[in-house]
């Protein structure tokens, strides 16, 4: 076995000398260890981390007829992420009839989907929320993110809600359905 194995040990000399070079070794270990940490992160967000970065569930639910619908939203992140936001309007065919970017900050603490206002889901802190429109539509949302940590970049697929028929409640996911499901906020 000794011929096919070969001998990896150091020759002994003195303990004092032995001793100077498992300390030289071991310091020179983790310099390289400590300076290549970035590196290690960066590759392993690469080609390593899982993806999206990012993912969100996305349902419209009906409130009353003279109500903008409510916004069912999750964003759950898989590591710390920050970047851009999309959240677009579709008509039931698949064409877009608006949309609004903003900025985002996303951890990988776990949480439950919250109810958000049709004007606050919108809200870019720069322009006015798109109007509700009168036809069959649904809402999206994608991302555009950073890993906190590394800086590798990630872009989503759209998470899209269900479709909304805003003349016929009947079709709809209906508040009273989920007033059972917890409060409001």
């Amino acid at each position: 076995m000794t011929s096919f194995v070969p001998n990896m040990r150091a020759d002994k000399t003195t303990r004092n000398r032995d001793d100077l070079r498992v300390m030289i070794a071991g310091s020179v270990f983790c310099i390289l260890l400590v300076m290549l940490q970035g590196t290690y992160v960066k590759f392993y967000d690469t080609f390593l981390a899982d993806r999206p970065f990012v993912s969100a569930t996305v349902e419209l639910v009906y409130v009353d007829s003279d109500l903008a619908p409510l916004v069912k939203y999750d964003a759950d992140a898989l590591q710390p992420s920050s970047g851009t936001w999309t959240a677009a309007v579709y008509r039931e065919n698949g064409t877009r009839l608006t949309s609004r970017k903003g900025k985002g900050n996303y951890t990988d603490a776990k949480d439950d989907p919250k109810y958000w206002s049709w004007s606050g889901w919108f809200d870019n802190e720069n322009s006015d929320p798109p109007d509700v429109p009168t036809e069959p539509f649904y809402v999206c949302v994608r991302y555009d993110v950073k890993a906190n940590d590394s800086g590798v970049d990630d872009s989503t697929k759209n998470f899209c809600s269900n479709v909304f028929y805003p003349n016929e409640p009947e079709r709809n996911t209906l508040i009273d359905n989920l007033a059972n499901e917890e409060i409001i906020r």
